[in-house]
């Protein structure tokens, strides 16, 4: 399966969540994220306490929720443009968007059960929360789980394929192939299928002339697993044994470490039954060569360019994530401020950003909100007066209770 079907894939789960019709089939408001702002606006535009708490909760769940989504759908996205893409963690980032709409579609279930309580109390509830208001964002979300489990299952094949391929090397590798290999699967997710593809052939192919393991056996209540490693040259068995001696792996409670030259001797130590201990030997034997492995993988780029882009790319993605951060903040700051002034912020439309010129770094952002007095609702200058008790200040526009202010910029 090409990449471009799997861009299909993900425009149709997109397509399922938000409405956006990159396939060409669901409006906006029949979308699960459509139907889902419905459920919690209606909820916390009502009086009852319950209910709306219960349509906070849900308003923050689905919030998260479509941040999760920006994963996957940006993975693919820069595959198209010629990005590597790491198949097993696309896949996983899906299923955790389905896990993450069963736990939303259980908790407006359980938000449901309240609304008819608080019916008999005569306190106000919205006119847009009914019983088909809620059976509509439980069809949505399971379209969108179905849509999520044909990509997942799509993604799976697709992973085998190129895991077989991956395991096929070539027969010889120069110097050069082998910094190049290192370089990326240094830079791939641990455990990842493309990682352990590369690492088992370098591993044969490049790291280690022989490989001598001898088997596992057990004394005084301690199982020992011995192998000896030779490798290309002497500095590259220096480096190797110097990481593992530093080294601590889960499940081995000691790692000896002996250098000869070009061999590597290691003594693994480990307490428990030996039956239980061969099972997982294989798998205890590789975390240890990849404490070399990783050791090499940092150390491959010496080149001072390469090293200035390595510098630059941790740098810049240091200061990306704790300015996400900050603006995340900022943002939920302004959603509780809004909720004083009795407006409720649209968490889907509503965002802070920020951009650079060479003058400087500026933030900029829009608010999408809802009057909760939709009994009294206030006007244009009557909302720009109680937005501006919170020190926001910026263009407001919007009528019918449906409002919105954009502010920032340079």
């Amino acid at each position: 399966m090409s990449l471009e079907k799997l861009q299909r894939l993900t425009d149709l789960v997109w397509d399922s969540f938000s409405g956006e019709r990159l396939s060409g089939g669901v409006k906006e408001w029949d979308s699960f994220q459509g139907t889902v702002y419905e459920v919690f606006t209606g909820m916390t535009l009502s009086d009852d306490t319950d209910l709306y708490k219960a349509g906070e909760r849900i308003g923050r769940a689905a919030g998260r929720l479509e941040g999760q989504t920006r994963s996957w759908r940006t993975a693919v996205n820069l595959s198209l443009e010629g990005h590597e893409m790491d198949i097993e963690r696309w896949m996983n980032d899906l299923a955790k968007t389905r896990k993450m709409v069963i736990s939303l579609l259980t908790s407006i279930q359980k938000a449901a059960k309240l609304i008819p309580a608080a019916r008999k109390t005569g306190e106000y509830i919205s006119e847009s929360l009914t019983d088909e208001t809620i059976k509509e964002a439980r069809v949505a979300g399971m379209k969108t789980i179905a849509a999520l489990d044909t990509a997942i299952k799509a993604a799976s094949a697709l992973s085998r394929d190129s895991s077989k391929r991956a395991h096929t090397m070539p027969r010889t590798l120069t110097s050069s192939d082998r910094k190049s290999l290192i370089r990326l699967a240094s830079a791939l997710p641990k455990g990842s299928v493309e990682r352990r593809s590369i690492l088992a052939g370098l591993k044969k192919k490049s790291f280690n002339v022989r490989d001598e393991e001898k088997r596992p056996y057990e004394k005084d209540g301690v199982v020992y697993l011995e192998s000896t490693h030779t490798y290309g040259s002497e500095e590259e068995a220096k480096k190797a044994a110097a990481a593992q001696k530093k080294g601590k792996v889960k499940g081995v409670d000691g790692i000896k470490v002996k250098q000869d030259g070009k061999k590597v001797m290691l003594t693994l130590t480990i307490k428990g039954d030996l039956a239980s201990v061969k099972k997982r030997a294989g798998g205890l034997r590789e975390h240890v060569f990849n404490l070399a492995f990783d050791a090499m993988g940092k150390k491959a780029a010496t080149d001072i360019t390469d090293k200035l882009y390595d510098a630059v790319r941790g740098k810049y993605h240091s200061f990306e994530s704790g300015m996400r951060k900050t603006l995340d903040a900022y943002l939920a700051r302004f959603g509780k401020g809004l909720l004083k002034l009795d407006f409720v912020m649209d968490q889907r439309k509503s965002y802070i950003d920020y951009y650079t010129d060479r003058e400087g770094i500026y933030p900029e952002g829009v608010l999408h909100f809802i009057d909760k007095r939709d009994h009294q609702q206030r006007d244009r200058y009557a909302v720009e007066a109680d937005i501006q008790k919170l020190g926001l200040y910026g263009s407001v526009s919007g009528g019918a209770g449906m409002w919105k202010i954009s502010f920032g910029g340079k």
